[in-house]
């Protein structure tokens, strides 16, 4: 059996290999090998990448460069001296090509992919991640990106992180595992303008002054001061600083005042208002008093009282 390679030389058979695509003279039995020749004008050689394969319909395609190549079921693919599936394949392989026509017969992988594997894309909120120069695309659970060997950029973004873009190396046929549960997280600064000072802060339970440097996110925000009601809001920390008004009410608490008299029908004035007759209850602030009670032939009656309790008493000997 005659035999030669692409240049026409003659070669011997242990030359031959899995894989390769060549020009076979047969006899008229259709058995007998007869030539074995590699430079047939049929065959020829094509580099692509970018090729997306459909097992389907049994295609090799590149949208972007209006490229369509169609293999058979007899069609043999290689890489590293192996046969693999035509789905292991991935856009970024560099592939060397060998058809007849349109339809390709031997496909070797000359630079092959491997993978980042995307661990942990809970950590990011409305994240998003992208390889090299590629589209940055939406973070999923589990997701796995396809890259060629060699050295790569890969670009996370989200709504709770700082951007991250880090170095990866890929190797061919491996796992490459990108971590994101210690991605630095965003953060913003609180700031508090109190209509009180020396006042006590806590946000989310916790003591804190203002301001604060926090992760962005939602917050409670609770202020405490002796004599005023307690303050609080639910705040939500987007952006590099959020301003929060805090306006405390003074905490007014009352006391009971009891005024008697020991004639009939004396009036009670109480800093100088009128608040009827004695004997009588009237419920007053926290504070400093001035009670007098007057009737018709008696001196008036008068007091200064301090309420700091819930009940206080006068009693008016009236002359």
């Amino acid at each position: 059996t005659k035999m030669t390679d692409a240049s026409g030389r003659k070669i011997s058979k242990a030359s031959l290999a899995e894989g390769d695509l060549l020009a076979a003279e047969l006899d008229e039995d259709g058995k007998t090998l007869i030539s074995v020749d590699y430079s047939s004008n049929a065959i020829r050689t094509e580099e692509a990448t970018g090729l997306t394969v459909n097992r389907k319909k049994r295609t090799l395609t590149n949208k972007a460069e209006n490229l369509s190549y169609s293999y058979e079921k007899e069609s043999v693919f290689f890489y590293d001296g192996e046969e693999i599936d035509a789905a292991d394949l991935a856009p970024c392989d560099e592939l060397l090509l060998k058809l007849v026509g349109d339809t390709v017969w031997s496909v070797e992988v000359q630079a092959y992919h491997g993978y980042i594997v995307v661990e942990n894309t809970d950590a990011v909120k409305n994240g998003k991640i992208q390889l090299d120069e590629a589209e940055a695309v939406p973070l999923t659970e589990g997701m796995q990106l396809a890259a060629a060997e060699g050295h790569h950029t890969v670009t996370v973004t989200g709504s709770n992180i700082e951007t991250r873009k880090d170095a990866v190396v890929v190797e061919a046929g491996e796992e490459t595992v990108y971590d994101l549960s210690k991605a630095q997280e965003k953060m913003g600064v609180i700031i508090i303008n109190a209509n009180v000072k020396d006042y006590k802060l806590y946000i989310n339970g916790a003591a804190a002054e203002s301001p604060a440097v926090l992760p962005m996110g939602e917050y409670d925000l609770v202020i405490l001061k002796n004599g005023y009601t307690e303050w609080s809001q639910h705040v939500t920390l987007d952006k590099d600083t959020l301003n929060v008004t805090a306006e405390l009410q003074k905490d007014v608490q009352y006391g009971t005042l009891t005024v008697t008299a020991d004639v009939d029908g004396a009036w009670v004035y109480i800093n100088g208002e009128e608040y009827g007759v004695a004997p009588m209850q009237v419920n007053l602030p926290y504070g400093s008093y001035n009670v007098m009670l007057e009737k018709s032939g008696y001196q008036s009656y008068k007091q200064s009282i301090q309420i700091s309790s819930q009940t206080a008493a006068i009693h008016a000997t009236m002359e």
